[in-house]
């Protein structure tokens, strides 16, 4: 038996891809530019979030809440991402 590790479902257009890892493991080898963390249950890539506010973030149809210990951060990550996708 894996200790602190779970199930994690990674979504592609061609079908989900289930790995076995910790968030925290995941978090490390993913690029910081393109994913966030904006609750300890959710890794997601910046670049598919359709909207946000300041208590959530809306992608692929789902409801995912920005914690409160991380908003401050989650909010100026997404700010500063769109503000250069903008530029681009």
């Amino acid at each position: 038996m894996i200790k602190n590790h779970s199930n994690i479902n990674l979504k592609s257009q061609e079908r989900p891809l289930v790995i076995r890892s910790s968030l925290k493991q995941l978090k490390k080898d993913l690029p910081n530019s393109t994913f966030i963390q904006p609750h300890r249950s959710y890794i997601i890539n910046i670049e598919h979030i359709q909207s946000w506010d300041k208590s959530s973030i809306s992608i692929a149809n789902n409801v995912i809440p920005i914690s409160r210990n991380n908003k401050e951060a989650i909010l100026n990550q997404l700010d500063s991402f769109y503000d250069e996708a903008s530029i681009k």
